[in-house]
Protein backbone atom coordinates (compact mmCIF):
# COMPACT_ATOMS: atom_id res chain seq x y z
CA UNK A 1 0.00 0.00 0.00
CA UNK A 2 2.92 2.24 0.89
CA UNK A 3 3.95 2.09 -3.28
CA UNK A 4 0.82 3.33 -3.96
CA UNK A 5 0.53 6.20 -1.63
CA UNK A 6 4.17 7.33 -2.83
CA UNK A 7 3.03 7.66 -6.50
CA UNK A 8 -0.24 9.74 -5.82
CA UNK A 9 1.58 12.75 -6.16
CA UNK A 10 3.09 12.21 -9.23
CA UNK A 11 -0.24 11.25 -10.83
CA UNK A 12 -1.23 14.60 -9.81
CA UNK A 13 1.51 16.52 -11.35
CA UNK A 14 1.12 14.86 -14.34
CA UNK A 15 -2.03 17.12 -16.22
CA UNK A 16 -0.33 19.99 -15.04
CA UNK A 17 3.35 19.22 -16.53
CA UNK A 18 1.56 17.96 -19.87
CA UNK A 19 -0.25 21.21 -20.17
CA UNK A 20 3.09 22.78 -19.68
CA UNK A 21 4.90 21.08 -22.26
CA UNK A 22 1.47 21.44 -24.69
CA UNK A 23 1.16 25.28 -24.08
CA UNK A 24 5.22 26.17 -23.06
CA UNK A 25 7.47 23.75 -24.69
CA UNK A 26 6.28 23.22 -27.69
CA UNK A 27 5.79 26.43 -29.24
CA UNK A 28 9.05 27.36 -28.15
CA UNK A 29 10.53 24.57 -30.07
CA UNK A 30 8.52 25.49 -32.96
CA UNK A 31 9.33 29.00 -32.85
CA UNK A 32 12.68 28.53 -33.09
CA UNK A 33 12.56 26.06 -35.92
CA UNK A 34 10.44 28.78 -37.52
CA UNK A 35 13.46 31.47 -36.93
CA UNK A 36 15.86 29.32 -38.99
CA UNK A 37 13.83 30.35 -42.05
CA UNK A 38 12.75 32.93 -44.65
CA UNK A 39 9.11 33.06 -44.96
CA UNK A 40 7.74 34.91 -48.21
CA UNK A 41 4.51 36.49 -47.14
CA UNK A 42 3.26 36.95 -50.58
CA UNK A 43 3.78 33.24 -52.24
CA UNK A 44 4.44 31.50 -48.93
CA UNK A 45 7.70 29.93 -49.64
CA UNK A 46 9.91 28.70 -47.09
CA UNK A 47 13.67 28.86 -47.80
CA UNK A 48 16.40 27.92 -45.32
CA UNK A 49 18.49 30.01 -43.58
CA UNK A 50 20.12 28.68 -41.02
CA UNK A 51 21.01 30.95 -38.39
CA UNK A 52 21.87 33.56 -40.98
CA UNK A 53 18.57 35.55 -39.49
CA UNK A 54 20.34 35.71 -35.75
CA UNK A 55 23.60 36.79 -37.41
CA UNK A 56 21.69 39.85 -39.00
CA UNK A 57 19.92 40.72 -35.81
CA UNK A 58 22.55 40.76 -33.84
CA UNK A 59 24.79 42.63 -36.11
CA UNK A 60 22.69 45.33 -36.97
CA UNK A 61 24.21 48.67 -35.67
CA UNK A 62 20.76 49.88 -34.89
Amino acid sequence: MRSKQQIVPYLLLLPALVLLLVFNLLPTIATLVESTFVISLRSGERVFAGFANFERIFNDPI
